[in-house]
């Protein structure tokens, strides 16, 4: 929980420093404040992760890192979402076909899916856990989110199943925004309402949906879970909202919203996600200071837009697929056992540093060669998402 108390925190001192430094500019930036904040999302992944491999002594310092950080790590989950459909949109190419676009992606995702897909399976005959083809083959193809199975859900990187919402993303992308552009701009901030009430209705759907069976034992029913979180036609609608959102921004009808006000209704959100039973506090409550944050920081020029975050929020995509095989898989090679307090936050700060290594290695010598080899010369103002 001190984790996320952390980042909070750096976000409503740089936030409160931009406000008086933020300013509308071209369409072409590469906003650098958004970039950096792709790395403070991942960091509440991570710190969710931590809590829920358990190397805590105390059963309730467990509970309570996995439980706080739990609703966090969807938001920031729903926040990559978002920002997909908002830099897609911001970076738009008017003379681009659906061909070369989807090439573009799958340079930027593949090799470095190809990559750990192929890690996690290394890791798993190496510890010597069952790898039954049927569960790991669906998560290779990035369609794992689609099939109601936590081991398939899982496959051989658990974080993964979200770049099967993202093939959903980038496949509908050339088709979906054609039809978002025919909305008038008057009309904008009624389509944004209109997304954002459908995702708030979606864990209300779930409920047709049996409570049983729970997930990994929590009172987190499995089946609700899996229709709010992780079905792909589900999340489209976060990638529709930030399509809309970048929308509003270019057509220059967004408010004049201090960026901390984003970031104070999103503690808030917090607080109210922590006494909601799940599904209802993962997504829901997030989504209109998700929205706040994505549409007052665009533009920013503060510490998040700063060199070392900037450079962080690039790595971002390659952390979020490391680091869960980091955490997991040296909590394995020690034995999996519990420690003290000292010892079990060095091993999460050892495996933080070790990921980001890793995301760094992975970056340089794998995604920004690919990207540079696969796909076509782009303007280097354009900035790429996750």
């Amino acid at each position: 929980m001190s984790v996320s108390i952390a980042v909070t925190t750096v976000l409503v001192v740089s936030l409160t420093r931009a406000t008086s430094q933020s300013g509308r500019s071209s369409g072409a930036d590469r906003l650098p404040a958004l970039t950096g904040l792709r790395f403070v999302a991942a960091i509440a992944v991570f710190a969710n992760h931590a809590g829920l491999e358990s190397v805590f002594r105390s059963d309730t310092a467990n509970f309570v890192l996995a439980g706080a950080t739990a609703s966090l790590a969807q938001a920031a989950v729903a926040f990559f979402f978002m920002l997909s459909g908002f830099v897609l949109t911001w970076s738009a190419r008017p003379d681009d076909t659906p061909g070369r676009f989807w090439r573009r992606r799958a340079a930027k995702v593949l090799p470095n899916h190809l990559v750990t897909w192929t890690a996690g399976l290394l890791l798993m005959l190496a510890v010597s856990e069952p790898v039954p083809l049927g569960h790991v083959l669906p998560s290779l193809g990035l369609v794992q989110a689609w099939i109601p199975v936590i081991p398939i859900i899982e496959g051989t990187d658990g974080p993964s199943w979200s770049l099967a919402c993202e093939a959903l993303f980038y496949l509908s992308f050339p088709f979906l925004a054609p039809l978002v552009a025919r909305i008038r701009p008057e009309r904008l901030w009624l389509a944004s309402g209109g997304l954002c009430l459908g995702i708030i209705t979606v864990p209300f759907i779930s409920l047709l949906l049996p409570y049983e069976p729970t997930l990994f034992g929590l009172p987190a029913p499995f089946w609700r879970v899996w229709f709010t979180v992780f079905l792909p036609p589900v999340r489209l609608l976060d990638f529709a909202l930030g399509i809309v959102i970048a929308r509003i921004v270019l057509a220059g009808r967004w408010p004049r919203v201090r960026p901390v006000v984003a970031v104070l209704a999103g503690v808030l959100a917090w607080g109210v996600s922590l006494a909601l039973p799940v599904p209802f506090g993962l997504i829901a409550p997030f989504v209109v200071p998700l929205m706040l944050l994505l549409g007052s920081c665009c533009q920013l020029r503060t510490a998040l837009g700063g060199p070392t975050m900037v450079r962080l929020g690039e790595l971002s995509f390659a952390f979020y697929l490391v680091h869960w095989l980091v955490l997991h898989y040296a909590h394995v090679a020690l034995g999996g056992g519990q420690y003290g307090a000292p010892a079990a936050i060095g091993f999460l700060l050892a495996a933080f540093a070790v990921t980001l290594a890793l995301s760094s290695l992975l970056s340089h010598v794998v995604e920004q060669p690919a990207m540079r080899r696969l796909s076509r010369p782009k303007s280097p103002t354009l900035q790429e998402e996750r």
